[in-house]
């Protein structure tokens, strides 16, 4: 038997930094969803602000994200899901910071708020309309 060469056998480097990227990505926005959770009190604190008001700050991530997951998976089937990773990757970092300078409660939960829209946008899903098709160019049934 013939070895294949070794070309085809190794795969290029760019697949796995691809599988570094996704993962990080997927790891930041894990931890957007559970990190305001923990330093509420010391929020509270700084901002003069109750719970209440600083868990609004939580769900304004949850509910942007959840409600633009699908829209998200729509324009990656349109535009392409590496634009639409990179593009959330990017919108997240950005909002990130605008809600770590957050000067109050408003700006944190704006800030939060947006930081969804790049977490819905670097979510790699497929929207409910496109369905995988076969080899030959044909849907499956």
């Amino acid at each position: 038997m013939t070895e294949p060469p070794p070309e085809q056998t190794a795969s290029p480097p760019h697949r796995w930094l691809s599988l570094i990227g996704i993962c990080g990505t997927a790891g930041i926005v894990w931890l957007a969803f559970s990190d305001l959770g923990v330093v509420i009190p010391e929020i509270a604190d700084d901002f003069d602000s109750n719970f209440s008001m600083l868990q609004w700050a939580n769900n304004a991530f949850s509910l942007v994200t959840g409600a633009l997951v699908i829209a998200a998976g729509k324009f990656g089937d349109l535009f392409g899901r590496r634009l639409m990773l990179q593009t959330g990757t990017v919108l997240l970092a950005v909002f990130s910071v605008v809600a770590a300078l957050a000067p109050g409660v408003e700006w944190l939960i704006l800030g939060r708020g947006l930081m969804g829209i790049g977490a819905a946008l670097s979510s790699r899903r497929r929207s409910p309309s496109s369905r995988p098709s076969s080899r030959d160019g044909r849907r499956p049934r």
